[in-house]
């Protein structure tokens, strides 16, 4: 399926509680997107310079896959790959996640970001059904054919300090390289505050008294 014109509409932004709303309509947290990426963070912080090059990003792109779908596994999504694309998707399909790296743009309400990969098929086809979903359906709801749309979990991590932002957004447009970089819907996650924001590994966001600038990093690199 190729996709289709851009959709001409404005990207839906949702954060703060509408955000923590729009998620909760899918039986989700932002919580639970905190946990996954940090502990896909955790894992990738082990890399040195001996690994070959890119393993940082392996290791995030493996263990985000693997912690979203343990945390969702006790509600019953189950895993799909179609096309070789990883998906976890909804008991009642009413969506499917992917994962992506997003650009530095990623978790900022204000600014459009990108997947700072190449994407290939799977992911053009997904589009394509994500515009024909929005145009006959709404957000969020199934096509007559059982087809659904399919949200991306992108996330922007600072190799050197691990800081990070996250979001949950509906891809509905691809470059001419290839990435991803037009959104019918984005759903900022509170990583470090009710409306987004930036969060460093291991700084404690549900602490009333915890000082929101403050750095704890409970994860150290390994020395190469």
């Amino acid at each position: 399926m190729q996709p289709l014109q851009p959709l001409p509409r404005a990207t839906k932004v949702y954060v703060g509680a509408d955000a923590a709303a729009r998620l909760a309509e899918f039986g989700l947290r932002p919580d639970l997107f905190v946990r996954v990426c940090e502990e896909a963070i955790a894992h990738a912080a082990q890399i040195t310079s001996h690994h070959p090059r890119g393993s940082f990003g392996t290791q995030l792109y493996e263990w985000a896959i693997f912690a979203l779908r343990n945390e969702l596994a006790l509600d019953d999504w189950v895993v799909e790959r179609p096309d070789s694309l990883e998906t976890t998707v909804h008991p009642r399909r009413l969506i499917a996640i992917a994962y992506s790296r997003g650009s530095v743009e990623t978790g900022q309400s204000m600014e459009t970001p990108a997947t700072i990969s190449e994407k290939g098929r799977a992911t053009a086809t997904t589009v394509a059904v994500n515009q024909l979903s929005f145009a006959t359906a709404g957000f969020g709801d199934d096509l007559d054919d059982g087809t659904m749309a399919t949200y991306w979990l992108l996330l922007w991590v600072d190799e050197a300090t691990l800081e990070f932002r996250c979001e949950l957004s509906l891809p509905s447009g691809m470059s001419s390289d290839h990435r991803v970089t037009r959104w019918i819907e984005r759903i900022i996650i509170p990583t470090a505050d009710a409306n987004g924001g930036s969060r460093v590994l291991g700084h404690d966001m549900g602490d009333p008294d915890a000082d929101p600038d403050a750095v704890v990093v409970e994860v150290e690199r390994r020395v190469s």
